[in-house]
């Protein structure tokens, strides 16, 4: 799974003629509460860290090694539990809502408009990932 960040610079494969499909805008826009935007990795900024410790959070409980780089060994992704944003609560109804909401990562407060990008066929990160990178647009 890419991290999610990386989702916004996806936009639409004029194969898929999403343009003829319905679409989702910001006003539009309704979540859910399916828990499928917590699925790809969260890199997060000091800014974002300082916000979760705020809600009383250690580092440490918090942030893990991004599994794309490794090597590097810098802690700037959220821990991950079984594939999902480890501050992600299933609510038993098929629901699932964020423990940390009003301290979450700005990249999750953004999501699924990052910047750019005003209106979209699904906000399923899956569905959006196969989405041509708008530079190779012909």
């Amino acid at each position: 799974m890419p991290h999610l960040k990386d989702l916004g610079k996806f936009f639409y494969s004029k194969e898929l003629k999403v343009f003829d499909m319905a679409h989702i805008t910001r006003k539009t826009f309704k979540c859910t509460k399916c828990g499928e935007c917590c699925k790809p990795i969260t890199k997060v900024s000091e800014k974002d860290i300082q916000r979760i410790e705020k809600a009383g959070f250690k580092r440490g409980e918090f942030l893990d090694v991004d599994p794309f780089r490794k090597e590097s060994g810098v802690k700037d992704v959220l821990k991950r539990k079984n594939g999902y944003c480890m501050f992600l609560r299933d609510n038993k109804d098929k629901t699932f809502d964020c423990t940390i909401y009003e301290h979450r990562p700005d990249v999750c407060r953004e999501y699924p408009f990052f910047e750019g990008v005003e209106k979209l066929p699904s906000c399923l990160p899956n569905e959006l990932v196969w989405y041509k990178k708008i530079e190779e647009m012909g």
